[in-house]
């Protein structure tokens, strides 16, 4: 496929309606850091998304100074939820079942971003004990 068709056919949302409607990177990486204010950045992909967000800094900052600090890193879902499992005595692959299972009850839609943060969000609580 080629640029964008990829994200188009996983998405939705074609090249022309990103052009016509979409915001500057450097407006989207503004609101992304306004909005975690000082919190971890979790993706269940970091991989994958790691290069979309290096894009998107990369745009974003497109000649302008960077901070000392640069952008937040990108943390592993899988590794944060397994640490937070241990820190709350509990065992990591059972946690990360249960709470994947009833996660996934609560938010069955794959992959929209809207839904994925919700249901990862509830992945970490459930693994927490809430």
């Amino acid at each position: 496929m080629g640029r964008g068709g990829e994200g188009a056919a996983v998405h939705g949302i074609t090249q022309e309606q990103l052009t016509a409607e979409g915001e500057p990177a450097r407006n989207v990486y503004r609101d992304l850091l306004r909005t975690i204010d000082g919190r971890h950045l979790v993706s269940d992909s970091p991989s994958h998304d790691g290069r979309w967000f290096r894009a998107l800094v990369a745009a974003a900052l497109d000649g302008s100074p960077q901070s000392d600090e640069g952008p937040p890193p990108l943390l592993d879902l899988v590794k944060v939820a397994w640490k937070l499992a241990i820190d709350c005595g509990r065992r990591p692959d059972i946690a990360w079942q249960k709470a994947e299972l009833e996660a996934g009850l609560r938010f069955p839609q794959p992959h929209r971003a809207g839904p994925d943060a919700r249901h990862n969000a509830a992945l970490l609580r459930l693994i927490a004990g809430g």
